[in-house]
């Protein structure tokens, strides 16, 4: 049993290098980083699936990925994931579109409109519904993965097809569109409130803080995250501790009231209860079940 792990923070470095300005990644049970912790950047990214699945979390918004589908990130968003078994591959580009195009140019205005926030892309691909795009995303890694300089126009030139099939086919989402229109102004904002709250989930936060970081009372702050999640921001905050006491849970080094403790809960016997709650087993028996696993594995 797989889960996702603790631990937010930011990537922010440089993206290939100048002459190739994409981050090839390919993912196995090799990798460091075959479990995904939860981070954000400055950058886009694509993600692939090769073999098995994989379920991510972008800011609030869980998906599932089977092999052939793929996934488009925005900048700033929090994500997190874990394959669905050991055996499981996939791959990921990072890519900073202002560093790739040039947006001050006329004909780039839909490129500055994605990378400005104007607009929201789709950002689940199912490969059956989306042969087109499969073909390209298939090509565009096909390249990508070579980290060839000679190989750059092509693969700008696959990414820049990408993004126009998006555009061609209306694969997005205009930010008035996404949520009712009182709240708009707080939009651009959200990807804040997300990173807060996971880089801060082993502490004691508060409703005032999260309230804080998009600049509301904390009454109409609560209205706003219901609408934004469907969860209400302390059952968002909780089910988030849970997720990474189950990362750490997988590992025999720590007690589990430590990490009770280390994930922000103050009574271990209130964490077992709620780890019942959103896991459907108890914390102790969630880590006999992985250990056994990695034992026999």
């Amino acid at each position: 049993m797989l889960s996702l792990p603790a631990g937010a923070y930011d990537e922010n470095f440089e993206r290939g290098s100048l002459t190739f300005p994409f981050d090839y990644h390919f993912i196995n049970k090799r990798h460091p980083r075959f479990i995904m912790p939860f981070h954000y950047h400055i950058d886009h990214e694509l993600i692939r699936i090769v073999k098995g699945g994989l379920s991510i979390t972008l800011n609030e918004r869980h998906y599932h990925l089977k092999e052939g589908d793929f996934l488009f990130i925005s900048d700033g968003v929090v994500h997190g994931g874990h394959p669905d078994s050991a055996s499981d591959i996939y791959e990921c580009v990072v890519f900073n579109l202002s560093k790739i195009f040039d947006t001050t140019k006329p004909n780039t205005i839909d490129l500055k409109r994605l990378i400005t926030h104007q607009i929201q892309p789709k950002e689940l691909f199912y490969k059956e519904e989306n042969s087109k795009f499969s073909y390209f995303i298939d090509a565009f890694f096909d390249i990508v993965k070579t980290r060839a300089d000679e190989n750059t126009l092509l693969a700008q030139g696959l990414l820049l097809t990408i993004l126009g099939n998006i555009f061609y086919l209306k694969e997005f989402t205009a930010k008035e569109e996404q949520i009712a229109s009182r709240y708009l102004k707080y939009l651009n904002k959200t990807n804040v409130l997300f990173r807060y709250i996971f880089d801060n989930y082993d502490k004691d936060i508060t409703l005032d803080d999260m309230s804080a970081t998009v600049n509301l009372n904390p009454k109409y702050f609560c209205k706003f995250f219901k609408e934004l999640t469907g969860k209400r921001p302390m059952d968002y905050l909780n089910a988030f501790r849970v997720d990474c006491a189950a990362v750490k849970l997988q590992t025999p080094t720590e007690s589990i009231n430590q990490i009770a403790y280390a994930c922000g809960f103050k009574d271990p016997a209130y964490f077992t209860k709620l780890f019942k709650r959103y896991k459907k087993i108890s914390p102790r028996d969630f880590r006999k079940s992985c250990l056994s696993q990695k034992d026999n594995s």
